[in-house]
């Protein structure tokens, strides 16, 4: 079935939709949705209120129950900027995460949570730094953690796990021994550094991701904190996290498949037969000693001295003020 958007744009309503596509010069965001009636206003107000106000928003509503697609619907009919796609049935955080970036085009796309809140500079500081290093791929800040009434809970910063710039090598060895920050999963990229698919249905699939995009260039981490992550202590767990994952329940969500989701990845980079492929054995070991609890765990041992390495480097370094 199709339907015309504010924009004017005709969408597919099918479970492969081919015309449903947002196009910007210079930047989309993507909302994926799923039952957030609580929320989805604030959110789409975050984001419309932006002190830089040229863009374009894909809402990637997975065919919520609760009133959210009517919220994002009537959004939608009152500025031309934000278009809503429903899809006909859930089909899982990590289809729907990809979808609004691959129906997107634009030189740069970041997304944002549907309970989660953006200060209004947010944009404009990125657009920015990105702008200014065209080395980098992803400009971000750390969190900013709200409770269900905006409160703030606490201020994340740098924990020392950030990988050193220069390398691409280095750093995606160093985003698997020692792991990435979260906080880049809701900066802006460049959209020619985000793999297809941009999000796999495995469990720690933001990582995964987080990975290949270290191998693609350097992160922008800037002062301040301006994304707002909303905590919720309800429906966490492993069979919940799957099932909001995949959208279906009864599916384990073993490190088996999280490992087979890194590995297929690093094949897609470095296919047999070419110089990087050499890497694999290297990379298979560091991801089962840091993901499978029978290992050694180097990659723990790793961690903690790049921890206290950072721990010392703050202790030396004069502080700051956050602004944000």
């Amino acid at each position: 079935m199709l339907f015309r958007s504010a924009s004017g744009l005709m969408i597919s309503s099918s479970s492969t939709p081919s015309d449903a596509i947002v196009h910007h010069p210079l930047v989309v965001l993507g909302v994926p949705a799923y039952n957030e009636i609580r929320w989805i206003e604030k959110t789409l107000r975050s984001i419309q209120s932006q002190t830089h106000a040229d863009f374009r928003v894909l809402i990637s509503d997975n065919a919520s129950t609760d009133g959210t697609s009517e919220v994002c619907e009537r959004f939608a009919q009152c500025d031309p900027r934000f278009l809503h796609f429903r899809h006909p049935e859930n089909r899982g955080a990590s289809v729907n995460f990809s979808f609004a970036h691959e129906r997107s085009s634009s030189r740069f796309f970041g997304w944002v949570g549907a309970h989660d809140l953006l200060h209004s500079d947010y944009l404009s500081r990125h657009l920015t730094a990105l702008e200014q290093s065209p080395a980098a791929v992803c400009s971000f800040t750390y969190f900013e953690w709200i409770d269900a009434l905006d409160r703030t809970i606490r201020l994340d910063g740098d924990v020392g796990i950030a990988a050193p710039q220069r390398s691409a090598w280095l750093r995606y060895l160093w985003s698997i021994a020692i792991g990435s920050d979260l906080g880049p999963m809701h900066g802006l990229f460049r959209r020619s550094a985000l793999p297809v698919p941009s999000a796999r249905p495995v469990a720690a699939g933001d990582l995964v991701l987080m990975t290949d995009v270290a191998y693609r260039g350097a992160f922008i981490a800037q002062s301040g904190h301006l994304y707002r992550l909303r905590d919720f202590t309800e429906g966490r767990g492993v069979e919940n996290m799957m099932r909001r994952i995949t959208g279906r329940s009864g599916v384990a969500g073993t490190f088996d498949a999280t490992i087979a989701a890194y590995l297929a990845d690093f094949d897609l980079m470095h296919p047999p037969g070419t110089r990087g492929h050499r890497m694999r054995p290297l990379v298979s070991w560091l991801l089962h000693d840091r993901l499978d609890k029978r290992s050694l765990r180097v990659t723990k041992r790793l961690r903690s001295v790049a921890k206290r390495m950072h721990d010392l480097r703050a202790w030396l370094m004069p502080r700051t003020t956050d602004q944000h």
